[in-house]
């Protein structure tokens, strides 16, 4: 029988690791699609654990690019709760 919950927290894991690979490639400014997909990948990362390190390094990946564009308001909310969860895990590098 399928484990569907663990099937899924191994996607949101792989998409997050892939999306990190995505964005450390050198890059000026950040197509649209390439956002939303780390905006909607982030999403989900944000709230699992075993997702924190890709998804931390994504925040960290995205954040120039994301002040640059100008998407200050739609970006907030995210490094918000990445700092929450670097705190809650006492990632004190991440959350700086």
């Amino acid at each position: 029988m399928t484990d569907y919950p663990n099937l899924f927290q191994t996607y949101i894991v792989r998409s997050a690791q892939a999306m990190r690979d995505l964005l450390d490639q050198p890059r000026t400014r950040l197509p649209d699609e390439v956002r939303e997909q780390a905006l909607h990948t982030l999403g989900y990362a944000l709230h699992l654990d075993a997702a924190w390190p890709a998804a931390a390094e994504v925040l960290r990946q995205l954040a120039p690019l994301m002040e640059k564009a100008g998407y200050r308001e739609e970006w907030l909310p995210y490094l918000s709760r990445g700092l929450a969860v670097s705190l809650a895990q006492h990632g004190a590098a991440a959350a700086g």
